[in-house]
């Protein structure tokens, strides 16, 4: 005789996971302050990695990125040819395969549709490249 029983079974995720391919976002030859928006197609919240290539830089010091009133901010000298990383997986600023001291918090974007703000002080022509993955739980 076989006999059935409720039962409960839970899943936990510990570990999300992603799309194979990233999504690029590329704001090219920016000599000002900006407003973009970023849409993030997955079913959970991604950490991006935020890239600056400065083209051109004359009393650049502060960086800061705005998304989802949460900012972080970066105080360094900028030149001419600098690379700055902004890694939200890896929690790390680096300037120049460097890494830099920050204040604020590291972006994380929602799902769905949502602007951000970049702001650079100084004379500039930079270059922003957002790469993140579309996860999903």
């Amino acid at each position: 005789m076989v006999t059935f029983l409720p039962f409960t079974l839970e899943f936990r995720v510990l570990e999300k996971f992603r799309d194979i391919t990233a999504q690029n976002y590329l704001v090219s030859w920016q000599t000002g302050n900006f407003t973009e928006e970023i849409f993030n197609n997955g079913s959970a919240k991604t950490e991006p990695i935020i890239t600056f290539v400065f083209n051109s830089a004359s009393g650049v010091n502060e960086i800061s990125f705005v998304y989802n009133g949460n900012t972080i901010t970066i105080s360094e000298t900028i030149t001419t040819s600098d690379i700055l990383i902004i890694n939200s997986k890896e929690k790390k600023v680096i300037l120049n395969a460097n890494e830099v001291d920050y204040t604020g918090v590291f972006p994380i974007f929602e799902t769905g549709l949502e602007s951000y703000d970049v702001e650079v002080n100084g004379t500039k022509n930079y270059d922003v490249t957002i790469k993140f993955f579309n996860t999903y739980l």
